[in-house]
């Protein structure tokens, strides 16, 4: 299977002393840098979700005064219904973010994380942890942790840094960036009154003056801005932003042959810091696979101290192409190879900061589950079904067997193996589960008649696993089930009419953000032009594809996306965005957000995981929803 986009959620809890919720409570409410803190969770309050947990531990995130998180664990103990910890504080954090989970479940306070600024040791706010807090509220936090969108409390927080600090460059460059991202209208006149005091004031700090350089061009002195950085190159020809130019252009070059010699270069300068220099040779190794330069990517493997995901993720990648191409698959063969040993067993492979012990080892059995598919699919290809047989198992079971496309590769090998008895019994068991595909029904009709010489009897037994499957998807699809309030919003479709969103109560309403460059968002579009052609005559339902985060602006947009619709013959209604995906607290796309009668978004699907188990997905939610299924908040 292609490398999957997945993240593993570490959910993130914002605690003071008083809560909107208040199962939990954190004292002292305002912390200061390396005290000792007091966790308190009371199982038995209104809005806990761990009720009944029999362990209860805190999975809590401190950050550095550079945004690095360090993830730490402790197990409460319980008194009556309370269960409590006591946690020592680094005396260099700035900011504290915590988590409860019994081992299965997590309460993150419905992915609305409560966030301890700590202070100095004067009780004063510290402005690092102010600037990473208003982050947080500007863009959700770091990858896998959920915070809700508050722009204008961000902005708001910002201002208030930036005025108790004001020579904090680093909190000044996020306030004019957030400015401009705003689009206020004396934002560069505000930014320019004061870039020069500031310039002058960390003249002889490199890297402050590197990052404020830039901020010439985005106010439109670009001219200054070049002047400014000759000078600064030729005062530090190997410094700071000399450095920075160098990435900046390596990370811009698309061709990885082209980029390889540049990052090659870059890795000769002995004075990164530790983590920059990981990250150089990371990105050196994912080049390398990518040029196709392999002994050097293996010898550079060899050579790193650390390896993350994106070493094994993109070897499987390319491997998995070369097979797709039907090319090179003996070398397909060696890249997943390479890549299951990394998986398997490198201690090289570290652990983000940000993940915990248990989050990790689900994310690498998930990751060495897509390379066993990918490996399982080159060996198809190769003839050696049995061994193939053997790398899909695993696959299987590192997935949970809740891939159905890797299901029905794995049913495929069994029958090209002749293991018909076993085609069956596993067919049937992904069919009855709801994780099958009409691939995967038409092998267990191979292996059935195979096994019984013809196919009587068979259609009964297939209407019986259906039955099952509808089941099955309907209890999986109600423990996914949310409750949360739509964004009202009033856009205009392709032909200029405004659609609200208002006017829609009383029917499910799928609303799909997407754009014409995003690759899962186009690979999806098939399939919900198929799930739009179901329901087009069902008044009940209504499918929305909102197009958004486009590079054109205006007319140019329209067009562009007029034109991708028609040239793809999609019919479903395409609206035009205006800034509500951020409302909507979008991270990524494609995103989908489902919604019943009453205009609450009751489930919400990120990325798309393939064509079929999209249709039975958003078939199985809009048919609870429909039928006023549950109504479990």
């Amino acid at each position: 299977m292609r490398n999957p986009v997945r993240l593993i959620a570490v959910l993130w809890i914002f605690v003071q002393a008083l809560h909107a919720q208040n199962h939990v409570v954190i004292a002292p409410p305002d912390p200061m840098q390396g005290v000792a803190i007091t966790i308190s969770y009371d199982a038995g309050a209104p809005g806990a979700v761990l009720n009944g947990a029999s362990q209860i531990a805190a999975e809590y995130l401190q950050f550095s005064d550079d945004g690095t998180p360090t993830i730490g664990e402790s197990v409460l103990k319980k008194r009556g219904l309370r269960w409590t910890s006591t946690v020592n504080l680094d005396p260099k954090a700035i900011l504290i973010q915590v988590r409860f989970t019994d081992g299965e479940k997590n309460d993150d306070n419905g992915e609305n994380v409560w966030t301890i600024a700590l202070r100095d040791a004067a009780g004063s706010p510290l402005p690092s942890a102010g600037r990473l807090k208003a982050q947080f509220l500007l863009f959700n936090g770091v990858p896998g942790f959920k915070i809700k969108r508050d722009p204008d409390a961000g902005m708001k927080l910002l201002a208030e840094t930036v005025e108790r600090s004001p020579d904090d460059w680093r909190t000044q460059t996020m306030y004019w960036n957030a400015l401009m991202r705003s689009k206020a209208p004396d934002a560069a006149q505000m930014i320019s009154s004061s870039l020069e005091r500031l310039r002058r004031v960390h003249a002889e700090d490199q890297e402050a003056t590197a990052t404020l350089l830039s901020i010439y061009d985005r106010i439109g002195a670009k001219t200054t801005g070049d002047s400014l950085r000759a000078i600064e190159l030729a005062k530090h020809p190997e410094g700071v932003l000399a450095q920075l130019t160098k990435q900046n252009n390596a990370m811009m070059e698309r061709d990885p042959a082209k980029r390889l010699p540049v990052l090659e270069e870059l890795l000769k300068a002995p004075s990164y810091p530790e983590a920059q220099r990981k990250f150089l040779e990371n990105q050196f190794i994912a080049t390398a696979i990518r040029a196709g330069a392999y002994e050097r990517a293996f010898s550079a493997m060899e050579g790193a101290k650390e390896l993350d995901a994106s070493a094994p993720m993109t070897l499987n990648d390319v491997a998995w192409k070369m097979a797709e191409a039907n090319e090179s698959l003996d070398t397909a063969a060696n890249l997943a190879r390479r890549a299951i040993d990394i998986l398997r067993g490198s201690g090289k492979l570290v652990k983000p900061g940000y993940m915990s012990g248990r989050d990790w080892e689900k994310s690498r059995a998930f990751n060495l589950g897509m390379v066993l598919d990918t490996y399982g699919y080159i060996l198809t290809k190769q003839g050696k079904h049995e061994e193939a047989v053997e790398a899909f198992e695993e696959a299987v079971a590192n997935l949970e067997a809740k891939e159905a496309e890797i299901n029905e590769r794995y049913v495929g090998a069994l029958v090209e193996a002749k293991r018909y008895d076993a085609a069956m019994k596993r067919s049937a068991g992904f069919i009855g589960k709801g994780t099958s595909t009409d691939g995967l029904i038409a092998q267990y009709r191979k292996a059935y008649a195979a096994t019984h010489g013809s196919e009587q009897g068979i259609e009964a037994k297939l209407a019986a696993l259906s039955a099952s499957a509808q089941d099955a998807r309907r209890a999986e699809v109600e423990k996914e089930l949310i409750d949360k309030p739509a964004i009202p919003f009033a856009l205009k479709d392709l032909s200029g009419t405004t659609v609200s969103l208002g006017s829609l109560k009383g029917k499910v309403v799928i609303v799909d953000f997407w754009a014409t460059w995003c690759g899962p968002c186009k690979a999806s579009f098939p399939f919900l032009q198929k799930v739009y052609e179901k329901y087009r005559q069902d008044p009940s339902v209504v499918i929305l594809a909102v197009n958004t985060w486009e590079n054109k602006k205006g007319q140019e947009r329209e067009d562009l996306v007029r034109k991708f619709i028609a040239d793809n013959k999609y019919t479903f209604p395409v609206l035009f965005d205006e800034g509500f995906v951020e409302k909507f607290g979008v991270e990524g796309i494609p995103t989908k957000f489902i919604l019943d009668g009453t205009g609450r978004i009751r489930f919400k699907s990120v990325g798309f995981d393939g064509g079929e188990k999209m249709i039975a997905e958003l078939t199985a939610q809009i048919e609870l929803l429909r039928k006023g299924g549950s109504r479990k908040k």
